[in-house]
C-alpha cells in the first residue's frame, strides 16, 4: 500500500462502505456550548402603521421636488413656493385617502 494515496476499501459489490448508522437516521447537529444561538436578537416590536405613498403619487412628488433647485437657482421664489404647495397638497390628499388624516 502506498501511504501517499489514501485508498478506499471496497466491499464485494464494488461499493465503498457506508457509516454504521441505521437507515433514515442522521447525526444530530453539533452543539455549541460556548455561544447561545442568538444572544442579542432584538425582541419583536409592534410596528406603528406608517403612511406609504402610492407609486403614482411618489412619482409626481419626485418630479416636482426635482424642479425646486432649478427654480431656486434662477431666483423664481414664487415658483418654488407654488411647487412646495403642490407637493404638500398631494401628500395631504394621499393621507386622507388612506385614512390617516
Amino acid at each position: 500500500p502506498n501511504p501517499a494515496k489514501a485508498q478506499k476499501r471496497k466491499n464485494k459489490a464494488g461499493q465503498t462502505p457506508r457509516s454504521k448508522q441505521p437507515k433514515g437516521a442522521s447525526a444530530p447537529p453539533p452543539v455549541d456550548f460556548c455561544h447561545p444561538p442568538y444572544p442579542n436578537m432584538p425582541k419583536k416590536q409592534k410596528k406603528e402603521e406608517e403612511f406609504q405613498l402610492s407609486k403614482k403619487d411618489a412619482k409626481k412628488i419626485s418630479k416636482l421636488e426635482a424642479q425646486i433647485p432649478y427654480h431656486e437657482g434662477r431666483g423664481n421664489l414664487d415658483e418654488v413656493t407654488k411647487i412646495k404647495d403642490q407637493v404638500q397638497s398631494i401628500k395631504q390628499k394621499a393621507m386622507e385617502a388612506a385614512g390617516f388624516a
